[in-house]
């Protein structure tokens, strides 16, 4: 069969399916789609209006939604689902028609939307609270509100500790924790409200501490002290304290030999460098001072220097490293010369 055959079957089969479709018949056979749902008939200018129009079919057909031309404006809705959603800018009576399809019949809902005017919505909170205070010291928070209308914000204390005031046109918070209350949290809860209609509501946890202490704690220097250098070689101490307050330290060298210095690593720490000459073989005392920016320590070590090139000695004196003939030897000797001079000395007297 040739390929102008089937374009004929092609074209036969379109026209007749076409011809059905209009055909009486065919609309008899199939059911048209009804709505099942309610439509939503109040909305408010400046929120959001919605509707999840829904409807059945017979056949069980897919079906679509859509909206006629003639809508209000910004008025959308999903063709799967039919889902209205819409945000009216002007009060009054919105006519409203969704039509729903199953690909061969739709049906239409029609209904009217009465748009109100803008509802009166509750102020809102937006400060936020301190949530540490300390036993006699006073303690304040400046409550912040915002209403949607712009009308006046009145406050209160719905729960609050004893002594605990607010100012009702002002939102401030004033109180002093008693002694009673230290190492407790309580709980706060405000109220703010637009002419006493409507309120919105902050709740918060307050911690109630001892003031903390305001005496200084000095720098303690840690570690192991560096007590050994050797002449001609570079000597490295690197100094750490600790500060209980976490204050920055400075460190000091006050008292140790020419040439050394100190350099500051962190705000802890400190590098002591030194290179000794032969000159410098002997121990020195070495005085490191470490503020806190209100108490300064000393402390103080021994540098013991050592020379590059040492003499070696045996470990037991007992057993000199000389020769021992030479050692024992050498006294008999001297004794002999010596009293030979004083035989000397006596004959010539005689």
């Amino acid at each position: 069969m040739g390929a102008g055959s089937d374009f004929s079957m092609a074209l036969g089969l379109s026209i007749a399916l076409g011809l059905a479709f209009l055909s009486p018949c065919a609309e008899a056979a199939n059911s048209p789609p009804s709505f099942t749902s309610t439509p939503v008939t109040e909305a408010w200018v400046g929120e959001t209006y919605e509707y999840d129009a829904n409807a059945s079919d017979p056949e069980n057909d897919v079906l679509y939604y859509y909206l006629p031309p003639l809508r209000p404006a910004n008025m959308t809705i999903d063709s799967a689902s039919g889902y209205v959603v819409w945000t009216p800018s002007k009060e009054g009576p919105e006519t409203v028609i969704i039509w729903v399809t199953d690909g061969y019949l739709q049906v239409d809902q029609c209904f009217t939307v009465n748009v109100n005017p803008p509802k009166n919505l509750p102020p809102k909170i937006t400060s936020s609270p301190p949530t540490q205070a300390y036993v006699g010291q006073p303690y304040t928070y400046q409550v912040r509100a915002q209403d949607p209308e712009g009308d006046r914000i009145y406050y209160g204390l719905d729960n609050s500790p004893a002594g605990m005031t607010i100012v009702e046109r002002s939102g401030l918070i004033n109180w002093t924790p008693p002694e009673a209350l230290a190492d407790q949290t309580v709980s706060v809860v405000i109220r703010a409200n637009d002419n006493g209609t409507h309120t919105s509501t902050q709740y918060y946890a307050l911690k109630v501490s001892r003031p903390p202490s305001n005496e200084n704690h000095p720098p303690v220097v840690v570690g192991t002290d560096m007590t050994n250098a050797t002449q001609g070689e570079l000597y490295f101490y690197d100094m750490t304290a600790g500060d209980v307050d976490g204050d920055a330290l400075a460190f000091c060298i006050t008292v140790g030999p020419p040439g050394m210095s100190i350099e500051p690593a962190d705000s802890r720490s400190a590098v002591i460098t030194w290179t000794p000459t032969g000159a410098d073989v002997r121990v020195w005392e070495v005085r490191v001072t470490v503020s806190d920016g209100k108490e300064t320590i000393m402390h103080n070590f021994s540098l013991n220097v050592r020379s590059s090139h040492p003499m070696h000695f045996n470990e037991d004196p007992a057993k000199p490293t000389a020769s021992p003939d030479a050692v024992c030897i050498v006294p008999p000797v001297l004794s002999v010369i010596i009293m030979s001079v004083i035989l000397a000395v006596r004959s010539r007297r005689i």
